[in-house]
């Protein structure tokens, strides 16, 4: 919308889309959240997958 599309609407529409757009940013703030979680759920096992094969590999060059 132009500003002066914005001027012409009535406060109480202007106070809806003021709404959406704040809802609309919470649900992106939680989904931003979720996939950082995912994000570090993924980290984590591959640390761990890296940390536990280094044994098998010293172990391996032992035979």
């Amino acid at each position: 919308m132009t500003d002066k599309e914005f001027q012409r609407l009535k406060r109480s529409q202007l106070i809806d889309i003021i709404y959406h757009l704040k809802k609309e940013i919470e649900e992106q703030k939680k989904t931003i959240e979720d996939l950082q979680k995912q994000l570090e759920d993924r980290t984590i096992r591959i640390q761990n997958a890296g940390s536990i094969a280094s044994p098998g590999i010293d172990t391996g060059g032992n035979r």
